[in-house]
């Protein structure tokens, strides 16, 4: 559907109301509406009855033999649908709101371009000084051209290029130049994608920005900001955050060298270091007065040699000079050597152990396994755990035969250690000597077919609970009715 607008077009009416016109034909030497203007599309049109004073003026959508009053841009009824009779006759405008034309100055009013209108090859010129400017819905200029009367563009807004061959070109020929001054905050950026070309380019009096050059290819030379030295000058570093500076390297004291070789005097294997020759050296090998006479054979003196105390060694003599000796003393305890070697009869190993089995062991090593040992009476520890409320947490690190006393009239819970197979430990559980009555019960325990034991209820009575794991399990018994 198009808005269309044609000439000589005027038909009549009789329809009354407000609603769609039904066409009677065209009036002598005009068209009808849909032979000209076509149907389902809109025009102008301005409607008056003969004779009367009502009017009206709106866009109509023309159908066949009739004229849909779309919309009402203007009528006798304050601007609404008029209530027509009579007969009507019906023509098509050009309405004055809507028409575009040049004022006294040449201006064109009344008229404005939305995102919806299309302007086919148009020329735009401006032939005063104040050149011709595009302004946003806020009145301010967006872009502006010839202003002054010069051949100029000023873009004032973000501009973007997209598409799939967008460019821009700029070639300035003659005294022309391309001026780019950004005030804004990182204001220039160039990221193309693909790599190009920057040639004939001269850049001055700029200092760069910090960077990172992974490969740099000087075809003609490369000159510093700062002097650059003299020949055979080195650049150093002067530590983090300092400028390096141009030094000469000089000679100094070689503290650590390690070689893959054997590092030996003139006349041996080929050395891993090598020095050129000069005073103290022999063939261009190193040699030093503390290497006086040191040949490939190993023959020859060792005027000094050092060595170091450390954890169970003194050192005594040195430095071996002539025949000057060094004595090695290990002065740390020395431990049983193991099975198959003589037993010491000495006091080398800090004890007196004999071949019969007789002597004393002074320790053991932590957690020691016995295999198959006879033990001859004897003693566990009895941890005293002391009076017990509403909790207790075992722990068999100091003993396996623990005591505890229960608080009158408390229930305690008793929570269990770790089940670990082979462990086992004797609870001797009192009641308290005055009034009895407390009560306990143990965490993760299987009893047996009694069930879980009810601890005896006397004052000054002692149950003795005994207990074995299995590695995931703690069993429990129980023996009740002690007197301590």
């Amino acid at each position: 559907m198009a808005l269309i607008l044609k000439d000589r077009v005027q038909e009549t009416s009789t329809t009354t109301g407000t609603g769609t016109l039904t066409l009677a034909g065209a009036v002598t030497q005009f068209q009808t509406f849909s032979s000209a203007v076509g149907n389902g599309n809109t025009t102008y049109y301005t409607i008056y009855n003969a004779g009367g004073s009502d009017w009206e003026v709106g866009i109509g959508t023309v159908g066949a033999g009739t004229l849909a009053r779309t919309t009402v841009l203007a009528s006798s009824n304050a601007g609404s649908a008029v209530n027509f009779t009579g007969t009507l006759y019906v023509f098509g405008d050009y309405p004055a709101g809507k028409a575009a034309y040049l004022d006294a100055s040449g201006v064109i009013n009344n008229t404005t371009f939305n995102a919806t209108t299309s302007v086919i090859t148009p020329i735009v010129q401006a032939t005063n000084s104040g050149g011709l400017a595009l302004k946003n819905s806020a009145g301010t200029t967006q872009m502006s051209m010839g202003a002054g009367g010069g051949d100029n563009a000023s873009i004032n807004v973000s501009t973007n290029l997209n598409g799939t061959n967008a460019q821009i070109d700029i070639s300035p020929t003659g005294t022309g130049h391309v001026h780019i001054n950004p005030t804004g905050v990182n204001s220039i950026q160039i990221s193309p994608t693909y790599v190009g070309t920057m040639d004939n380019m001269t850049i001055g009096a700029t200092t760069a920005a910090a960077a990172k050059v992974t490969t740099l290819n000087i075809q003609t030379g490369l000159t510093l900001a700062t002097l650059p030295g003299t020949s055979g000058q080195v650049l150093t570093s002067a530590g983090t955050g300092a400028v390096p500076t141009w030094t000469t390297p000089t000679t100094g004291t070689v503290t650590s060298v390690t070689g893959t070789a054997p590092v030996v005097s003139s006349g041996g294997a080929t050395p891993a270091i090598s020095m050129a020759a000069a005073t103290g050296s022999v063939n261009g090998y190193l040699t030093s007065t503390d290497w006086t006479t040191f040949n490939s054979k190993g023959s020859g003196t060792v005027t000094s040699v050092n060595l170091t105390a450390s954890t169970g060694i003194s050192v005594s003599g040195g430095p071996i000079t002539g025949s000057g000796s060094i004595t090695v003393t290990n002065t740390a305890p020395m431990t049983y050597p193991g099975a198959g070697i003589p037993n010491s009869t000495g006091s080398a190993w800090g004890t007196s152990y004999t071949t019969s089995g007789s002597g004393t062991v002074v320790a053991l090593a932590a957690s020691p396994t016995l295999n198959n040992p006879t033990v001859t009476n004897y003693v566990e520890s009895v941890v005293a755990i002391g009076t017990v409320t509403s909790s207790s947490t075992l722990d068999l690190t100091n003993g396996t035969v623990q005591t505890a006393t229960l608080t009158a009239s408390t229930a305690c819970t008793f929570t269990m250690p770790t089940a670990t197979a082979g462990k086992s430990f004797i609870l001797l559980l009192k009641q308290a000597a005055t009034v009895g009555l407390g009560t306990a019960t143990f965490t993760s325990v299987k009893w047996g077919t009694a069930g879980a034991p009810t601890i005896t209820a006397t004052a000054g009575k002692m149950d003795i609970l005994t207990f074995v794991a299995d590695g995931t399990n703690w069993y429990g018994s129980i023996a009740q009715g002690y007197t301590p």
